[in-house]
């Protein structure tokens, strides 16, 4: 969540030899496993050029803390391609606070700013639970490591792609197109790929980045770096 999918499910969907899904996020493996396999197909437009589906829901990487997700995935498509975007823990974190106050209107989240979010300094009289729940999920979203090897462990190196949005920010591009080189698809002009998907964009408040970051790294930079550097996904734009 807030690394950059939306971005890249829009730069993909281009492709004639993709069908996106409508709405983009499904979450059939995670929220919606009640659901059978024809609800979930119904959400992919026919498209008989198409050699791949594509959705992008974030669940099933943020909640993918043991391998019961990548196998519910594998159970239904053995042959499944999984595409994972990290993102600097802190920026994502910020993005991850901003998205449920503004977009998500949290109540509890309204009157309080990120920094006390990140070090539980709550206001007189707050929901100190509900604040510690939300909390405790906007900092465990930024550890990947574990949950890219639980993908890497059940798929295999080969099938498991990962980009860094900054790589994506940098040059998208590249990025889209080195990934539809690995899918076996041709690529896209960059003609076509500037008319589409707005990049994740920076933090509201450059002061939410300068005053944790030394906290961040204390908690999330080895795993970022174990994540990045140390697991054996195919990297992509790097």
């Amino acid at each position: 969540m807030k690394c950059g999918t939306t971005a890249l499910y829009d730069f993909l969907a281009i492709h004639p030899g993709i069908s996106g899904s409508k709405p983009k996020e499904i979450h059939y493996f995670t929220l919606n496993q009640s659901k059978d396999e024809a609800w979930y197909l119904s959400h992919f437009k026919e498209n008989p050029e198409a050699q791949y589906l594509l959705e992008a829901s974030p669940s099933y990487f943020d909640t993918a803390w043991k391998e019961d997700i990548p196998r519910r995935i594998q159970n239904f498509n053995p042959e499944a391609k999984i595409i994972i975007m990290i993102r600097d823990p802190l920026i994502r974190a910020i993005s991850h606070f901003y998205h449920l106050r503004t977009r998500g209107k949290v109540a509890e989240l309204q009157n309080i700013s990120f920094t006390q979010l990140a070090r539980s300094e709550w206001p007189a009289k707050a929901n100190i639970a509900t604040l510690e729940e939300y909390r405790s999920r906007i900092m465990k979203f930024s550890l990947y490591a574990r949950k890219i090897e639980n993908y890497v462990n059940v798929f295999g190196a080969k099938n498991v792609f990962l980009i860094e949005n900054e790589a994506m920010m940098t040059n998208g591009e590249k990025v889209v197109n080195d990934l539809l080189a690995n899918l076996g698809l041709h690529s896209l002009p960059g003609s076509v790929l500037s008319k589409k998907g707005s990049m994740v964009g920076v933090p509201k408040k450059p002061e939410d980045e300068s005053d944790n970051r030394e906290q961040f790294e204390k908690t999330h930079a080895h795993d970022y770096e174990r994540a990045r550097r140390m697991t054996t996904a195919t990297r992509i734009g790097n």
